[in-house]
């Protein structure tokens, strides 16, 4: 049997190496573009191409690794060449991330990152009309 200072010890060595584990999770998760988000930000799209044609050709593109919930494409002055697409989960929103950052999409590089907040749609998907009112 092990003694009691070596089971501290063991205890210990433990818990530090768990909380390096997720410091270090964190902050990668932070640097590639913050926590995993069913919603994705992506930037760097040509602000030249009208707002209907970027969302069809963004659904298209991203449909293929899951269901998506909706796909928000603005030309609003500080939103130019940029868009979200809402995923129905977190999985499919990352295998896209992962296979598409960095993807020519009308001559320019996709930049994509998780998106900082859940989207009004996941959070009425999550929890209903009520859902929207209640702090995220």
């Amino acid at each position: 049997m092990a003694s009691p200072s070596a089971t501290t010890a063991t205890a210990t060595a433990t818990a530090t190496a768990t909380a390096t584990a997720t410091a270090t999770a964190t902050a990668t998760a932070t640097a590639n573009g913050g926590m995993p988000n069913s919603s994705l930000y992506i930037k760097n799209l040509n602000s030249k191409v009208k707002k209907e044609e970027l969302r069809r050709q963004l659904y298209a593109l991203f449909a293929t690794y899951g269901p998506i919930l909706d796909v928000v494409a603005t030309r609003a002055h500080g939103m130019r060449g940029q868009a979200f697409v809402i995923f129905h989960d977190i999985a499919p929103a990352t295998a896209a991330r992962r296979a598409l950052t960095g993807f020519l999409f009308y001559d320019s590089p996709l930049l994509i990152e998780y998106a900082r907040t859940k989207s009004r749609a996941t959070l009425l998907q999550q929890n209903g009309p009520e859902g929207l009112y209640q702090a995220a």
